[in-house]
Parts: C-alpha cells; sequence; structure tokens
C-alpha cells in the first residue's frame, strides 16, 4: 500500500511540474506572456516600460498541441504612422509565435495574419498553406539567429537607420538563451549581443542577457561595465553605480586598474 501511495505522488509530482504558458502582468506591469517549467519562470517578451502600447500578446483557451509539446501565442503589433500632412494613423499587424514548450524558446513565427490553430498535433490555418513538410520545418528548426548570426544582423541594423532593431530581437533574454543555452564557448558571442541591443537603443533587451550571463558567470569583467553602462542609458542611475563598482573591484584584483575608463569613476559616486 506504501509503494502504490508513493508512486502516486510521484505522478501528481510529474504532473504539476508540466511546462506551461501563462498570460499575465509582468514585473513592470505590462501585459506579457510567461513560461513555466515547474523549475524556473520567465517573461517571454521584453519588460520595458511603454511596452504594452505597442504590443499586445494573447493566449487562446486551446494555445497548446494535444501533447502539450508547443504553444501558440498571438502577438499584435501596434504601429503608428505619421503622414505627411502630420497626422498620424494607427495600424495593426498580428503575428503568431511557435513556442517550445520544453525549453521556452521561440522556434517559428508567422509574420502576418495570425489565424493558426491547433487540430490535435497538427497547425492548422485558413490563409497559409501549411503541408506535411511546412509543419516539419516548423517543428524541426529554430527561427532566431544564433549568436555569432544575431550579431553581425544587429550591426547591419545599426549601420541602417531606416531598420528597427526590435524587428529582429522581439524577445527577453532567458527566452533567447533558452534556445541558444549558455556556455563557456557561447558567452562572449552572447556578451556581445547584449552589447549591439544595448547600442541600437534596446537596453532592456540587453540587460535581460546580461542577467543570464551573470548567473552563469558572475565575475565577468566585462560584463559588470556593459550592465552599469545600460542602467545608465535608462536613467537608472543608482543600479548602474553599483555595477561600476563592482567593474572597479574586479579591475584591481586583475591589476588592470590603469585601464578603467575615467567616466565610470565618475559615475560609480
Amino acid at each position: 500500500m506504501k509503494k502504490k501511495n508513493i508512486l502516486i505522488m510521484l505522478m501528481f509530482s510529474f504532473a504539476c511540474q508540466a511546462s506551461y504558458l501563462k498570460q499575465e502582468l509582468d514585473l513592470i506591469g505590462n501585459q506579457n506572456v510567461s513560461y513555466n517549467d515547474g523549475h524556473h519562470k520567465f517573461f517571454l517578451y521584453p519588460e520595458k516600460k511603454g511596452n504594452n502600447e505597442f504590443n499586445e500578446y494573447n493566449l487562446s483557451e486551446s494555445y497548446m498541441s494535444a501533447n502539450h509539446k508547443y504553444g501558440v501565442i498571438e502577438r499584435r503589433l501596434k504601429a503608428v504612422n505619421e503622414g505627411l500632412d502630420g497626422e498620424s494613423s494607427g495600424s495593426v499587424i498580428n503575428k503568431c509565435d511557435i513556442v517550445d514548450l520544453s525549453s521556452g524558446c521561440i522556434i517559428y513565427t508567422f509574420e502576418s495574419d495570425c489565424d493558426v490553430r491547433w487540430n490535435g498535433n497538427a497547425l492548422v490555418s485558413d490563409i497559409h498553406k501549411l503541408s506535411k513538410e511546412k509543419q516539419s520545418e516548423i517543428f524541426s528548426g529554430i527561427l532566431l539567429l544564433p549568436p555569432d548570426k544575431m550579431i553581425k544582423q544587429l550591426i547591419y541594423i545599426s549601420e541602417n537607420k531606416n531598420l528597427y532593431m526590435g524587428d529582429s530581437f522581439f524577445l527577453n533574454g532567458e527566452t533567447y538563451t533558452s534556445c541558444f543555452p549558455i556556455n563557456k564557448l557561447t558567452e562572449s558571442k552572447m556578451n556581445d549581443v547584449g552589447y549591439y541591443l544595448s547600442q541600437g537603443g534596446l537596453n532592456e533587451e540587453a540587460i535581460s542577457i546580461y542577467k543570464v550571463i551573470q548567473k552563469f558567470d558572475p565575475n565577468r569583467i566585462v560584463l559588470m561595465l556593459n550592465m552599469a553602462d545600460a542602467f545608465w542609458a535608462l536613467g537608472q542611475k543608482q543600479e548602474a553605480s553599483g555595477f561600476y563598482k563592482k567593474y572597479i573591484e574586479l579591475m584591481r584584483v586583475a591589476g588592470k586598474e590603469n585601464k578603467i575608463p575615467t567616466k565610470v569613476f565618475d559615475r560609480s559616486k
């Protein structure tokens, strides 16, 4: 009888740890979608002030495939266009993100006219042609660019002022790193992704990546400077000061105090 009770408890525990998505407010108070696998939780999209003025995220009651492996999120982008007469007009673009529920990684995005839904474990649509070959393509790959290619994309966008970096990086750092986990081989490239996001004005997105790197390598020297600069750019000077101080401390331990930029000492006060 005792073995049977233990088995039931284990089955219940396993069921409770199943991954799922939830539409809720993030830490800033914006509408967002969280991923939870029973061990850790993160928001899929950027947590930034004013973000919900431009984006809306929706989960239907049947967002999950029958085998509970994938989910569909409707992402509405609100664009404001200013005409030659100075009048502003708004437009809404509907997109759909397909999420791998084993990791929280966004593996595919339908770029327009989001009407995809589940029929068992298969996606169906009245607009998009979803052949077996297309379904295989969607579920076998990752839409997002890996760090080395993402860096090239971000540099290209930064050199072309008519392009918006947020179109290429529309997600939270933890979502991106769930697709491309950080290790000793990828740590430097991932740091560079954060750097170029920050240079492009996406400081919240950069910080979300930096925080994941910090968990992996809490004493990475250049990371302290990058985080400080990103917080400073957001006007969060108290947070920035703490990371500038940590950067100074680590540089002194490394015997590189003479290479610390003057601005760091000024901003650490």
